[in-house]
């Protein structure tokens, strides 16, 4: 793994800064704000955090467990997946906030040139599929497909595509040469 530049480590504030006023600006209420590096005490509260703000608002636990299926896999993806380290850690940052009709959540880590062709390959082909092929694509890849060396074979993509009902948005954002953003939002709407 390379490791950050301060350009980039900026870069990537910037961008955390400007997400922060987007959310605002459409009316989110922030619950969880971080950017910075992803260890293993920061992956692990930041769940327990979201659970216990959702739970205070009275949100159904079916939408509780689906926003937490989902932010313990876009966690992982940062802490595990990145391709650009800080201090041996993982920098990226993540927000969940909501609103009255959905919960929303943001992960971004950084990525190479040959990660983006990676990502954007397997999340092109989940967005073309309908939820009970993800789900029959997700048990193939579960009984037949490569597990790497970090457990993943795609299978966080899949779950985070899943648990949304397919609300998946993603960017890359050149940092700098051969250094991007790789940003998803996600949205669970409310069970009406």
């Amino acid at each position: 793994m390379a490791r950050v530049t301060e350009k980039t480590a900026v870069k990537l504030q910037n961008y955390f800064e400007d997400t922060e006023q987007c959310l605002q600006r459409e009316n989110y209420n922030v619950l969880v704000a971080y950017a910075g590096q992803f260890s293993k005490d920061i992956v692990n509260s930041i769940p327990e955090s979201v659970e216990q703000k959702l739970r205070e608002k009275n949100q159904k636990k079916s939408i509780i467990k689906r926003v937490f299926s989902i932010l313990i896999e876009g966690l992982q993806n940062i802490r595990k997946h990145s391709d650009f380290v800080d201090d041996d850690e993982s920098l990226g940052y993540v927000f969940i906030a909501n609103n009255q009709k959905e919960v929303c959540m943001q992960f971004a880590n950084l990525v190479n040139d040959e990660s983006i062709n990676i990502i954007d390959g397997k999340l092109t082909e989940l967005k073309s599929m309908n939820d009970d092929e993800i789900k029959k694509h997700y048990i193939e890849i579960l009984n037949n497909g490569f597990m790497s060396e970090l457990g993943g074979a795609g299978l966080g993509l899949i779950t985070m595509v899943l648990k949304s009902s397919n609300y998946v948005k993603y960017s890359f954002e050149e940092l700098e040469d051969g250094v991007h953003l790789f940003n998803v939002k996600i949205k669970v709407h409310f069970e009406a």
